[in-house]
């Protein structure tokens, strides 16, 4: 498990999923939590999670590849962008390589956004948009602009907001959760996270959509028990 665990982290490395390698390390971190703080007799599970969770920086140790400058040249980016200093086409620049080059995309979207917030443009609708702006994809890589910018400011506090209830009821629930609805609680946080980074298609949704029905359907189950 660690060979093929190490195996899949260089793969996301190389590829520069940082979005994909960002949902792991956290949904490894929540399990951590879930074992440390409220499944306290499970020690030997937090040991292999601590390991897991090392594990994740080896890839940072390759050379030519590290995670842990891709951060900090994030970071330093950010801090720099407000800054007084720096003129408007180095500003442009800093954002546009924001998220492994996803600034790009992100600052075309929200140009979009601007002209229609309330609205959008609807369901897979700003191609022709960013391609007048030449951000070089048709989708913004970050769930919450994209439903913005789809289907205006009303449709993504709908989304957002209903994720985020799915994933509250789940953490009340987490100390009797069943382990397949925990894992599949881990990959609903995780997809969640990478949203944020990630080009949300057709080959990926799906899945994901199918952990967050079963999970509803086991929170459905809980409900209907306790009516009863």
């Amino acid at each position: 498990y660690f060979m093929i665990y190490i195996i899949l982290l260089v793969t996301l490395t190389f590829n520069d999923t940082f979005g994909s390698y960002l949902a792991v390390f956290g949904s490894l971190i929540f399990l951590f939590i879930y074992y440390y703080f409220i499944n306290k007799e499970k020690v030997l599970s937090v040991i292999i999670l601590i390991i897991f969770i090392i594990c994740s920086f080896i890839p940072t140790s390759i050379e030519k590849v590290s995670m842990f400058e891709q951060i900090k040249d994030n970071v330093s980016d950010v801090l720099n962008i407000n800054s007084k200093i720096v003129d408007n086409e180095d500003k442009k620049v800093m954002i546009d390589r924001l998220g492994t080059s996803r600034g790009r995309l992100w600052r075309c979207a929200i140009e979009i956004i601007k002209e229609r917030p309330i609205l959008g443009y609807g369901l897979d609708n700003i191609e022709s948009e960013m391609n007048i702006r030449r951000a070089g994809n048709d989708r913004p890589h970050n769930i919450m602009i994209q439903m913005w910018a789809y289907t205006g400011l009303p449709g993504m506090l709908l989304y957002e907001g209903s994720i985020l209830m799915i994933l509250f009821m789940l953490f009340k629930r987490v100390k009797k959760l069943p382990f397949e609805v925990l894992t599949s609680f881990s990959v609903i946080l995780g997809y969640f996270i990478s949203s944020l980074t990630a080009n949300s298609m057709y080959y990926i949704v799906p899945y994901y959509m199918l952990f967050l029905g079963f999970s509803l359907g086991e929170l459905y189950k809980d409900y209907i028990i306790k009516k009863n």
